[in-house]
């Protein structure tokens, strides 16, 4: 199965939060490929008329969608950006000067693009696209994760299950364990745990930051 990527609409080329295309050059090649990255809103939609337009891409084919609030655009004017942004379901807005909140997807370019590389490692890894990371920054976003690890031990599924499980992988992961670490290092001590001792574990995520 083919994974979706994301696309980000960022019109600079430097920033003191960072841009788009410093941060696509610093990822490693894996990560390159799940990520456009484009400066130019027409080659992303054209004037349909004169309050809205109409999109040269499918929004379906992305995980995501990010958008540069103040976007320096000379080809739309606000309205037909309204229209732009209305007409998809997963745009996530960003900007330097905006704060965070998940329900009005949107925001800051700082959050955004310290935590994109962990995320999208979540996301390759796991299949799982951990949006929350983008909008804190803080671990406790992946609270039903860890209460899902808590079932697995309350249903008596074993250990195995625990730590094959995608939720721990994904935990793992934006804790910033490599996969290598994951399977040789960690992983085993876990194996060797027992159902007490795994719970405190999850308590321990429960109250690191990251």
């Amino acid at each position: 199965m083919t994974m979706k990527g994301i696309l980000i609409i960022d019109e600079k080329k430097s920033h003191s939060q960072g841009t788009a295309q410093e941060i696509y050059h610093s990822l490693p090649g894996e990560l390159k490929e799940l990520v456009r990255i484009e400066t130019n809103m027409l080659e992303i939609a054209e004037k349909e008329n004169d309050i809205s337009v109409r999109l040269k891409i499918n929004p379906e084919n992305y995980a995501y969608i990010f958008l540069h609030d103040s976007f320096d655009n000379r080809h739309f004017d606000e309205g037909q950006v309204e229209s732009f942004k209305s007409g998809i379901d997963n745009l996530v807005v960003f900007s330097g000067g905006k704060s965070p909140d998940i329900g009005t997807r949107v925001t800051s370019r700082a959050v955004l693009f310290a935590n994109l590389e962990r995320c999208l490692k979540a996301y390759l890894r796991s299949g799982y696209f951990p949006i929350k990371l983008l909008f804190d920054g803080k671990y406790q976003s992946y609270y039903p994760l860890l209460d899902h690890l808590e079932d697995i031990l309350i249903r008596g599924e074993g250990t195995e299950t625990f730590i094959r499980s995608r939720e721990l992988s994904i935990i793992l992961e934006v804790l910033g364990y490599t996969s290598k670490e994951i399977e040789t290092k960690i992983l085993p001590i876990y194996a060797a745990m027992g159902v007490e001792e795994l719970n405190e574990k999850i308590e321990s995520f429960r109250e690191k930051k990251i």
